[in-house]
């Protein structure tokens, strides 16, 4: 028993050595204090030596010594341990390791903006030069492939703002963290990438300019700030739910869909979700409770409005397109003239709407 004591007081006081140690060797910033990354610490240290306790017990049962089994770990190999486990705690690593105070590090948030913006500008421009179909012309498949790289960021940022939105509940005017910055930077960057794309490519037109100079805006107001992330991933997530039903929509029109079954199935889908997430959903949980925020900046404020203002007309060319279909499909019953689903079906050519040839619609 005299040993297993003195064993006891080794350990304890090896804890405590390897407490301050740690302090030092690993600095952890989202946590809310030190003193509950030491509590944690020192659990782990306890079921750890706990069990190298009883090790100790059954060797000296055994062999009446410690014997090589009985023999403590290293100081660094515990440390390791240690180390390990306190990066699998969410909050010690949400922009990943190598951005660990996006928050407040100037530096951090630039290089992580031209980390992203390069690899946008990669993807982007690899489609532009390799994916090409044969038949369709130099700036509708321009029009395509940046649509691809849309949809790309628009299926990473929705799941990421979901997952955050839905498990994390933040407070509109809250403080910003890093996951938060992380993902207003990838949004930023994307942006960035496709006013300087779509320009290159001469593919874009005055709302887009609108829209993406009011996003990034929005977005680096709010990480600059500090403040504001929120309402930006709030933004993002309504924004994201009509997004790929539409660059669908566009990708079938350039690749000559557009009088068919599912162009038009994939067109009511897109201007339902967007009537519903963008006038209804946002005025209602982003707009109303961003403005009454006391603490978020009044241009996040502004530019809520904006969007949401540019959304009302979309919404109301959505109805002219509304009312358009209903008379193409008043013209295709009076016929006879039904659509294919994957396919024209070459009568839609004996249709005045088809002969007129539509000009583009006032929507992205």
């Amino acid at each position: 028993m005299k040993n297993i004591n003195l064993e006891q007081n080794y350990i304890l006081q090896y804890v405590q050595d390897c407490e301050l140690e740690i302090e030092e060797f690993y600095t952890i910033k989202n946590l809310t204090s030190l003193t509950t990354e030491l509590y944690e610490v020192s659990d782990i240290y306890s079921h750890l030596k706990k069990n190298q306790l009883m090790q100790i017990q059954s060797d000296n049962n055994q062999n009446h010594n410690l014997g090589a089994a009985g023999k403590l770990p290293g100081k660094n190999f515990m440390l390791g341990k240690i180390t390990h486990f306190l990066k699998l705690i969410p909050a010690s690593r949400d922009a990943g390791k190598y951005f660990e105070n996006l928050v407040e590090s100037r530096s951090e948030q630039i290089k992580l903006f031209f980390i992203q913006l390069s690899l946008w500008l990669i993807f982007a421009k690899f489609l532009m030069d390799k994916f090409r179909i044969k038949g369709i012309e130099k700036r509708a498949m321009d029009d395509l492939n940046n649509r691809i790289v849309s949809i790309v960021h628009g299926l990473f940022t929705f799941v990421y703002a979901t997952y955050h939105l839905f498990t994390e509940y933040p407070e509109y005017g809250s403080y910003n963290t890093n996951s938060q910055v992380f993902l207003l930077m990838a949004s930023t960057s994307y942006f960035v990438q496709d006013l300087i794309i779509c320009t290159h490519y001469k593919i874009a037109d005055t709302s887009l300019y609108i829209h993406h100079s009011l996003a990034i805006t929005g977005y680096m107001t709010g990480i600059l700030s500090k403040q504001g992330a929120t309402d930006g991933i709030q933004g993002i997530f309504y924004a994201e739910v009509s997004n790929f039903p539409m660059h669908v929509r566009g990708i079938l029109r350039q690749l000559g869909k557009r009088y068919t079954k599912f162009y038009e199935v994939n067109e009511l889908l897109y201007i339902f979700l967007y009537v519903i997430s963008r006038g209804l959903f946002t005025p209602i949980f982003l707009v109303y409770p961003c403005t009454l925020s006391s603490t978020t900046h009044f241009i996040i404020k502004f530019i809520c409005w904006g969007i949401f203002l540019q959304s009302v007309f979309f919404i109301r060319e959505m109805v002219n397109i509304l009312k358009r279909k209903k008379r193409e499909y008043r013209e295709r019953c009076k016929k006879n003239i039904s659509y294919f689903w994957f396919n024209e079906n070459p009568s839609i050519q004996m249709l005045d709407y088809w002969k007129n040839k539509q000009k583009k619609d006032k929507i992205f």
